[in-house]
């Protein structure tokens, strides 16, 4: 099941917004990105790529923060990119879980918007 299908069909697009300068510092580039909602969590994939050479010179993370209407963080997702294992780009999956599908739903409902960061300091 899509998540926009709890989220009475918005469109996820439109609610992300990726911190590109601070991708670009990174020297990754994020796109490709999906969310599927399973029964008792959501996941998440994505597409990363250095955007010059073949390797990373610092691990990265990299946050996916949930706000709600009231633009409070109501849930936020961490991957971590360790430079020694990345190698020019990779699927990456995540996943953020609930206790229930009622909660799962509620989460759903109440995004407003994702914003997503990278960090390598």
């Amino acid at each position: 099941m899509d998540i926009s299908d709890l989220t009475s069909n918005v469109n996820l697009d439109k609610l992300v917004e990726v911190d590109q300068e601070r991708f670009t510092i990174c020297n990754l580039k994020i796109d490709d990105i999906s969310f599927v909602c399973e029964k008792d969590h959501v996941d998440i994939y994505y597409k990363v790529n250095v955007l010059s050479g073949d390797k990373l010179e610092r691990d990265v993370s990299i946050s996916f923060v949930f706000y709600s209407i009231e633009n409070k963080i109501i849930k936020m997702f961490r991957s971590d990119i360790y430079k020694d294992d990345f190698y020019k780009y990779e699927i990456m999956r995540g996943a953020i879980y609930f206790d229930s599908n009622k909660k799962l739903k509620t989460f759903c409902s109440d995004i407003s918007s994702i914003k997503i960061y990278a960090k390598n300091d």
